[in-house]
């Protein structure tokens, strides 16, 4: 549809469009993020690094409000595709200028970005029909949607397992590696002292990373060192890198990021293209000069079930800890890199991630009945305790719980239950 002739869009729609674009001006060419040089993919690419596939679906999530816009604007489907389409090849083009500094153009981006223009506007055009469905209309809607449910949280399960090992954590032994420097992520300019990984006692190289190698991935990694000043370079610097023999792409890594600690695991999914799980310390680099006056001690552990990054002052002040316990429900954090799951905003995110896969199961569940409803109940609950236990995961937390509770409330809200504006009977076709 489109906006009849002599009829203007209400303002607050052409605002939403401009947020929206502000958004994506601001995550694609804004400077608060940036990537080593050696670790630029290739320009124009289609497969574009190692988390590849966790940039597409960041990138169609990133022009998903553009395209509700452009819906309530009453645009056609095709024509927010267009504008998606131009928007994202303006955003390549000025990073291929150079605009801003330690960005690639990618093809996939443009690709990517189109899709989710599209797809939110086909969405916001669809929603009354999705919303109050008929009943037939309803059970095909509710079983496609718990066959995708159910696929995400198993996917999820297996892709947050380490990568598997045919040996004991007790027969690896962890050795200095034969690279001098962090493969991708090069030197590092704070000094690194009391370096142990899993017990194992690392020389004190006057500066420079510590990197390690092991014959297999063990199943949990401890990281122990105490750092004196820092690395002034303004993009993520590796201070701790373990990788497996004959591969570069670390088990588990330590940096520095701006002012913050990062602590990442690698696990099953980083080969399918999906980011690593992990956490970070906010603001524990000091902002002057890199000579720091007292050491920080730090601590990391990675399992699981678990990842903890602990950091301490010497004589200054208590120790700073966070903690990120990996259950199913964590996929939101393999499909971005910008929100850790110990940050402030995290839980925003895993109830926004927990919404979009129980609020559909819930609704069309409610509309068919409430036998159908505690099927769908059951199912879920069984796959989040099944798929922990046998990945050896962390059982979802009363928090966990508390979201999906929230997210069946959405559903099943007060503000439509059935009988305010349909019987049952109505949906009979």
């Amino acid at each position: 549809m489109t906006t009849p002739p002599g009829n203007k869009a209400p303002r607050w729609r052409w605002l939403a469009v401009a947020a929206s674009v502000t958004l994506i001006l601001r995550a694609t060419l804004g400077t608060g993020f940036s990537i080593a040089p050696m670790r630029i993919p290739a320009a124009w690419c289609l497969i574009c690094g190692d988390g590849w596939l966790m940039d597409a679906v960041s990138n169609v999530v990133l022009f998903l409000p553009l395209g509700v816009a452009l819906a309530l604007l009453r645009l056609r489907v095709w024509q927010a595709a267009v504008m998606s389409a131009l928007l994202s090849l303006l955003v390549e083009s000025l990073q291929a200028a150079g605009i801003p500094a330690l960005r690639s153009p990618s093809a996939a981006d443009i690709v990517t970005n189109t899709l989710g223009g599209l797809g939110a506007t086909w969405l916001t055009v669809q929603a009354p029909t999705l919303w109050r469905p008929t009943l037939p209309l309803a059970r095909r809607l509710l079983l496609a949607w718990t066959g995708v449910v159910t696929g995400c949280l198993i996917l999820t399960s297996v892709a947050l397992q380490p990568v598997p090992s045919s040996l004991r954590s007790t027969e690896i032994t962890i050795r200095p590696s034969p690279y001098e420097y962090a493969p991708g992520y090069g030197w590092y300019g704070g000094r690194l002292r009391d370096a142990r990984i899993n017990d194992m006692p690392f020389p004190d190289r006057g500066s420079g990373p510590v990197v390690a190698e092991v014959p297999a991935i063990p199943d949990r990694i401890t990281v122990d060192v105490t750092l004196t000043g820092h690395d002034t370079l303004a993009y993520q610097r590796a201070m701790v890198f373990v990788h497996p023999t004959g591969d570069t792409i670390p088990v588990a890594l330590l940096t520095q990021d701006e002012r913050d600690i990062r602590w990442d695991h690698r696990t099953r999914g980083y080969r399918w293209g999906l980011t690593k799980p992990g956490i970070r310390l906010r603001d524990v680099i000091p902002s002057g000069r890199w000579a720091d006056s007292t050491p920080l001690r730090l601590h990391a552990e990675a399992s699981a079930s678990t990842l903890t990054l602990a950091g301490m002052r010497a004589g200054d002040g208590p120790e700073h800890t966070v903690q990120a316990r990996i259950t199913p429900l964590l996929g939101w954090a393999l499909l971005q890199s910008v929100v850790r799951p110990a940050d402030p905003g995290a839980p925003l995110v895993q109830l926004a991630w927990i919404l979009v896969l129980v609020v559909p199961l819930v609704r069309w569940g409610r509309l068919l009945g409430w036998l159908w409803l505690l099927g769908v109940a059951a199912s879920l609950g069984g796959l989040l305790i099944g798929g922990a236990i046998i990945g050896g995961l962390a059982l979802p937390g009363a928090v966990d719980w508390a979201m999906l509770l929230v997210a069946g409330g959405v559903a099943v809200g007060p503000w439509d239950r059935p009988n305010q504006w349909t019987s049952r009977t109505r949906y009979i076709a």
